[in-house]
C-alpha cells in the first residue's frame, strides 16, 4: 500500500467534493457522462466540424454535376461526412439563404424533396 504526501494529497482532494458531485467552491465536477457529452458535440453526428465539412462537400459535389437531384447527392455527402437528413437539409437550405445554391421547392414543403434539382449560384461574386 502507498503511503507518503502522494497518498495525502489525494484523500485531501476526495474529502472536497460533496456527495452530491459539488465541491466546496460549489463549482460542479464534470462527470464521465458530461466529458461523453461535450466530446459528442465536438465531434459527433452534424457536430459543427461535421457541418461545414458536409457544406463544402455538398458545394463540391452540386458545382461537379449542376442539376444533380437531392436523391443522388444526399447519400454521397451523408457517406463522406457523419450527417443525419435533417442535417443535410437545414445546410442545403442555409446555402440557398446565402445564395450559393438555387433550386426550387415543391409547393408547400419546406425542404428539398428527392427529386429536387440542384444547381450551383453562378451569380455569386467572391
Amino acid at each position: 500500500m502507498l503511503d507518503g504526501p502522494l497518498v495525502v494529497l489525494f484523500e485531501q482532494e476526495g474529502a472536497d467534493e460533496a456527495e452530491d458531485g459539488v465541491n466546496e467552491s460549489r463549482q460542479p465536477s464534470l462527470t464521465d457522462e458530461l466529458f461523453i457529452e461535450l466530446d459528442a458535440r465536438r465531434e459527433g453526428v452534424s457536430s459543427p466540424a461535421n457541418v461545414g465539412w458536409g457544406t463544402e462537400t455538398l458545394l463540391q459535389a452540386v458545382s461537379a454535376r449542376p442539376g444533380i437531384a437531392f436523391e443522388r447527392f444526399a447519400p454521397d455527402v451523408m457517406k463522406q461526412v457523419p450527417l443525419r437528413t435533417p442535417h443535410l437539409n437545414r445546410i442545403v437550405m442555409d446555402q440557398r439563404k446565402a445564395g450559393l445554391l438555387r433550386f426550387d421547392l415543391p409547393r408547400g414543403k419546406r425542404t428539398p424533396s428527392p427529386e429536387t434539382k440542384t444547381w450551383p449560384n453562378d451569380n455569386v461574386t467572391a
